[in-house]
């Protein structure tokens, strides 16, 4: 089976508590859910890797992943997040940000992502990664907030990443992004049942 999905994500912090998300996709209809699950699965393993498992932040996140059904209501109701404002996207820089791009095809797989603002140390990052894999998690909850298979996509792709990030350092998240991915479109489509 052939495919080809790409994307651009922009996350942008206009203030500590204030984020707006750009996504450009390369496809439209399941295409284009596929390939948001794709690059969540690709965003959220990053995210687990660089903050690793041996520290309080790391775990937080794994915590609440694994456990993402807890919080339904914030994922894909309000524009909150406990004290995180979403907002739309009105095209102006946030002074912190994160850049990627993702291509997945049958020929190969590139995720690439870059902190912007956060000086040679990567000041802030220890708070600013977690929040913005939770703040795409409801993007993508907002923008699926009326179709059930791809919610029961996230909300999988969630929980197995949650599960798995024990595992995940910088070296195997190149493996385990493309297996969180697996598990939350083999929930969308239906080849997977919902029990992880």
């Amino acid at each position: 089976m052939e495919f080809n999905y790409g994307a651009n994500l922009e996350i942008h912090f206009h203030q500590q508590n204030e984020v707006s998300i750009f996504l450009e996709n390369t496809t439209s209809g399941e295409d284009e859910i596929k390939s948001d699950l794709f690059l969540l699965s690709f965003f959220i393993a990053r995210k687990l890797a660089n903050l690793e498992q041996d520290n309080s932040i790391g775990q937080s996140l794994a915590f609440v992943l694994e456990n993402i059904e807890e919080q339904l209501d914030k994922i894909f109701d309000p524009n909150k997040f406990d004290d995180v404002l979403l907002v739309p996207y009105k095209g102006v820089r946030g002074r912190k940000r994160f850049l990627a791009h993702m291509v997945v095809s049958d020929e190969r797989v590139n995720f690439r992502l870059k902190p912007k603002g956060f000086g040679i140390l990567g000041k802030g990052l220890g708070y600013y990664s977690p929040v913005s894999a939770i703040m795409l998690i409801k993007y993508m909850g907002n923008k699926y907030r009326n179709n059930i298979k791809a919610k029961n996509g996230i909300i999988a792709l969630c929980k197995y990443s949650g599960q798995l990030a024990p595992q995940i350092t910088p070296v195997s998240q190149v493996q385990f992004a493309p297996q969180i991915a697996s598990v939350g479109i083999g929930i969308f489509d239906g080849s997977l049942e919902q029990e992880i």
